[in-house]
């Protein structure tokens, strides 16, 4: 399972459509809901049954849905409340709505401790009642995806740093298994950083850093995750791609951009970069600290990903045949 750092939600508001995943093992209490849910005037609910709390687990894991709601009543002694609580603790994306019946007060306290944002009594759910806690609990996981994505971003170039990276190509890796699709894996090291700073100082690499930021995000699509690893000169890449032909197109036309960058910017005048690239297919799975070490081993592999000067165009590698340390 995994957490979803998308946002759903903010569509759901402005599309007016709300996709929901029900967890009951209790069919009329389901049917009862949906009776409920078509019943709901300005609001498209889009509502998915799971009769069984592992199905249930699965296909929230999947984050296909917008909102996810909860029978308090499960098979086997389990209980809405403690699903909630394993998924909070896996970091899979809610937000998650209890479904209960006669609660007690302590009963409301303790799903709410363990991560529901609201609890809907089975027998008092109306259709405007229903819309309006599906509204607010949207706008709530709006808020909390604001918050978690600021802090999954390189404070100085807007782009991903590790935490958030990692995270956003397991997301699109678990999509791309879905759409049957191949994930494609770049790493990009920036060299001659220090003498940029000796010679401009650190208004100098940060305008290099930004410079870098601005030339990949608007040579890839939205849809890419693109990051800054560590703060450093380090970069990485990770894109659904339908095959490797058509990464190596997009590797090919990304090394062009950021040649015509390099080379019409002061500053990245004795600025080179080195380019690897590893293509795999996310129904074989792999950890993705694989991958991108295998990326950037290809940096050395091929003398068209050697490092690019701004001066001298591709330079040679040192004696050894590994590219000198990034910095």
């Amino acid at each position: 399972m995994s957490s979803q750092s998308s946002n759903p939600s903010s569509q759901m508001v402005s599309l007016r459509v709300a996709r929901l995943i029900v967890v009951e093992p209790d069919e009329n209490d389901y049917i009862l809901f949906n009776t409920v849910a078509k019943e709901v005037a300005g609001l498209r609910v889009q509502v998915s049954w799971a009769d069984h709390s592992g199905v249930g687990m699965k296909a929230i894991g999947r984050g296909n849905h917008d909102v996810c709601l909860i029978a308090d009543a499960q098979e086997g002694g389990l209980t809405g409340t403690g699903m909630i609580r394993s998924l909070v603790a896996e970091r899979v994306r809610g937000p998650y709505i209890l479904l209960s019946r006669g609660a007690l007060p302590e009963d409301d306290v303790a799903a709410f401790k363990a991560g529901a944002a609201a609890i809907l009594d089975k027998d008092e759910i109306t259709p405007r009642m229903l819309e309006r806690t599906l509204r607010a609990v949207a706008y709530h996981q709006r808020a909390l995806d604001r918050l978690e994505m600021s802090s999954q971003r390189d404070d100085l170039t807007g782009l991903l740093n590790r935490r958030g990276f990692f995270l956003a190509t397991r997301l699109l890796s678990e999509e791309a298994g879905r759409l049957d699709k191949f994930l494609g894996v770049l790493a990009i090291h920036l060299h001659g950083m220090v003498a940029v700073e000796d010679e401009f100082g650190r208004e100098g690499t940060k305008k290099i850093y930004k410079g870098m930021a601005r030339t990949l995000s608007s040579t890839l699509r939205t849809d890419d995750a693109i990051a800054r690893l560590d703060s450093g000169s380090r970069f990485a890449i990770t894109a659904q791609v339908a095959d490797e032909e058509q990464f190596q197109r997009l590797v090919g036309r990304l090394r062009i951009r950021l040649q015509e960058w390099l080379s019409r910017t002061a500053e990245g005048e004795g600025v080179s970069f080195s380019m690897g690239s590893a293509c795999y297919d996310p129904d074989v799975p792999r950890h993705l600290m694989e991958v991108l070490s295998e990326a950037e081993g290809d940096m050395t592999d091929d003398p068209a990903k050697r490092r690019f000067s701004a001066l001298g165009g591709f330079e040679e590698r040192r004696g050894d045949g590994r590219e000198p340390t990034s910095r």
